[in-house]
């Protein structure tokens, strides 16, 4: 089919004055109104229309392109969806009658003169071509039967008949050795090609052409019901089923090598259609090496919900020593009074500890395959898990920190630090807005913010706009994430936050919140925030139920995304067009930290703050952003010895923040990858490669 063929069926222009009634009928049943962002309740109709169709009706009518395979999916619903449906009813006005609903349902169906001829003269309605046969999957004596009530249970075990799946265990020992032959030739899934099943005596027959015809040649297709691996042993026994040809018994399937193996899934293991657990356990015992007891928690329950291994009970007994190496200290630290403490109730405590980062992960204990704890950890810990993490985050903090930051603030960052150390300290509830190009020393403030507060006691929330902002805040989270912000989000939106929920417990007890990159945000976060923190605390006449609040960012940089916005939307979805701005106390930072000792990074700043601001750089400049020659390099080797000098210098030792101070953007992965292969090759030291394997080796049906 061309695309002249279609125009020729199905145009979607408005036709030619000359047919006048076509003309009508188009132009006032085919079209619609305005739409768009701008008109969010408007009913678009389908443009496309068939010129024969619509003429004599004149109505709208829907016409598609059925073409193409993902047609079928489409197709499939007319088929099944059943026949037309009418109600139509004639009363008198004057008298109110009782509405029957199900009188209604039962005589709404409409057959039309053309139905009507086609049902009497029992013409097919529909076909498919071929056959398909829906092959059932079943654990040995755990297959469906179906009897009377009133039959005896001797009688339903004496009657039970094969399924398909047992009978074509029976057909691979068939007495007939040319059947038996063929039937071993092929897997579950392709027996209905060559034998058709036979309900009345529960059994495979050989079709009448299958000996003649040819080995490519389909007289129906096999498809076995669906099975998730979270069925256990059914999902194995599935597998193997796709796999493994000539099975006489669900034992003989559980057979490989001449070994019995004593479970289905063991079997698949053995015949390698999973994938090995080896490469978690050489992860985890190189872990175990550098990292501590938490580091190993977050690494294990990750390889639980991602790596789906085919033993984690084996991983936990192998390596719980070393994941639960922090624990017996932190009880003992919590002065939790327990009586005993045993090596078995410390690993108990760590499974409980798993089950909530599981949890979090958005799976459960049951689906990873772990044991639940037995202990009654949750009474211990109180207040529950997000506590926890601030405790945690509370005691990493080293002793003499918070002075030392505090120390370091310049004269901004101080009188900024003291406003909102002040605010949050005595509770007085207000709300900042902390503004700064990249470099003023934000993020720093924020770190001693948290540090003071933290370490006197008190609970801080850190959240950004972005996931890669939120790393660089201690303990920070994406504020979608923490605080549950709609994705859809309006102008009377709420957070999904319960007021008897831990989270809005920790709420009512927070000192400070700091929402850093919040000028990328819709303002519509910031204002459904302040909505849910005026309902958790109880104080809706207060901006955010009374805490204290620090915003932080650059207009400069990244605005609302807004799609296909125009830039009046843009506009007026930042946070300055906020109902909420007027009431923020503005801190300002200036002084940029990085550029201290460095002119050439400090010419570069001005530059940005030049463009940000929107101060013109060239008189009368209208076109693309200029860069300075020495802002440019020529090849990509030039590149990494700017960013990353030194590299191959024997003995350089490189600290973490050498490392994480130097970054290279690329728009490419695949450039990402060359740039990262070309700096690790400069690296002194001894290339070490280690491979593992990510997926099966069998293709799965």
């Amino acid at each position: 089919m061309t695309p002249d063929d279609v125009d020729e069926v199905i145009s979607a222009e408005i036709p030619d004055l000359a047919d006048r009634d076509l003309y009508e009928t188009v132009t006032t049943s085919m079209l619609h109104g305005p739409c768009g962002p701008n008109f969010p309740n408007a009913s678009c109709w389908d443009a496309e229309k068939q010129p024969i169709p619509i003429t004599p009706y004149n109505c709208h009518i829907n016409v598609e392109t059925c073409s193409g395979i993902n047609a079928i999916k489409y197709i499939f619903k007319y088929v099944y969806k059943g026949r037309d449906r009418v109600s139509i009813e004639i009363t008198n006005q004057q008298e109110r009658q009782a509405v029957d609903e199900i009188k209604i349902h039962l005589d709404a169906r409409w057959v039309s003169p053309y139905e009507a001829m086609w049902r009497i003269s029992r013409f097919s309605l529909h076909q498919e071509v071929p056959n398909i046969y829906r092959l059932q999957v079943h654990l040995p004596d755990q297959e469906t039967i179906v009897f009377r009530g009133d039959d005896l249970i001797q009688d339903i075990i004496a009657n039970r008949k094969d399924t398909m799946l047992t009978s074509y265990f029976k057909l691979n020992a068939h007495q007939n050795q040319e059947v038996r032959n063929l039937a071993r030739s092929m897997v579950y899934q392709e027996i209905p090609s060559k034998f058709s099943w036979n309900k009345k005596v529960h059994v495979w027959n050989l079709r009448r052409q299958a000996a003649a015809a040819s080995p490519h040649t389909k007289g129906a297709i096999g498809r076995m019901y669906f099975v998730g691996i979270n069925q256990g042993e059914k999902f194995y026994l599935r597998l193997l089923l796709t796999t493994v040809k000539g099975a006489t018994s669900f034992e003989a399937l559980r057979t490989y090598n001449g070994v019995v193996h004593p479970t289905f899934q063991a079997c698949c293991t053995a015949r390698g259609l999973l994938e090995h657990d080896g490469e978690w356990a050489q992860c985890l015992e190189e872990a175990s090496v550098i990292k501590t007891g938490y580091q190993l928690r977050k690494l294990f329950v990750v390889i639980l919900t991602f790596g789906n291994p085919t033993d984690p009970l084996k991983l936990w007994d192998d390596y719980k020593v070393h994941i639960c190496d922090d624990l017996r200290h932190r009880i003992v630290q919590e002065g939790w009074d327990i009586p005993d403490l045993t090596d078995e109730k410390v690993y108990d405590y760590g499974l409980y500890l798993l089950e909530k980062m599981v949890i979090e992960a958005g799976s459960t204990m049951e689906k990873v395959k772990l044991p639940k704890s037995v202990g009654r950890w949750a009474e211990y810990e109180g207040q529950g898990r997000i506590f926890l993490e601030q405790i945690q985050l509370r005691q990493a903090i080293p002793e003499g920190e918070p002075e030392t930051l505090v120390g370091q603030l310049n004269i901004q960052q101080l009188d900024a630090f003291n406003k909102v150390y002040t605010s949050a300290v005595e509770s007085h509830g207000q709300t900042f807005f902390l503004d700064g190009p990249a470099g003023t020393g934000k993020t720093f403030l924020y770190k001693t913010l948290c540090s003071k507060l933290r370490s006197e006691g008190h609970y801080v929330i850190c959240v950004a706009s972005s996931g890669i902002a939120s790393l660089l805040l201690p303990g920070g989270r994406t504020s979608h994430s923490r605080f549950s912000i709609p994705l859809k989000i309006h102008e009377t939106s709420t957070c999904s936050i319960s007021k008897q929920s831990h989270l809005a417990q920790l709420i009512r007890q927070t000192k400070l919140i700091v929402w850093d990159e919040v000028p990328m945000q819709h303002r519509f976060c910031a204002e459904a925030f302040n909505r849910t923190c005026q309902d958790i605390c109880s104080k809706p006449d207060q901006l955010f139920g009374g805490i204290t609040v620090v915003f932080g960012g650059d207009f400069r940089q990244i605005l609302p995304v807004i799609p296909h916005g125009e830039p009046e939307q843009i506009i007026a979805a930042c946070l300055k067009r906020s109902p909420l701005w007027p009431q923020m106390h503005k801190l300002r930072l200036t002084e940029n930290m990085r550029l201290q000792g460095d002119p050439e990074a400090a010419e570069f700043a001005n530059f940005l703050l030049q463009v940000g601001e929107g101060v013109s750089i060239q008189e009368g400049h209208d076109g693309p952003v200029e860069f300075n020659p020495n802002m440019h390099v020529s090849s990509r080797a030039e590149l990494i010895d700017r960013v990353y000098p030194n590299l191959s210098t024997a003995g350089q030792q490189f600290s973490d923040e050498f490392l994480q101070e130097r970054t290279i953007l690329a728009g490419r992965n695949d450039d990402v990858l060359l740039l990262n292969n070309k700096i690790l090759d400069k690296f002194p030291g001894e290339k070490r490669s280690t491979t593992v394997q990510t997926r099966s080796t069998q293709k799965l049906v």
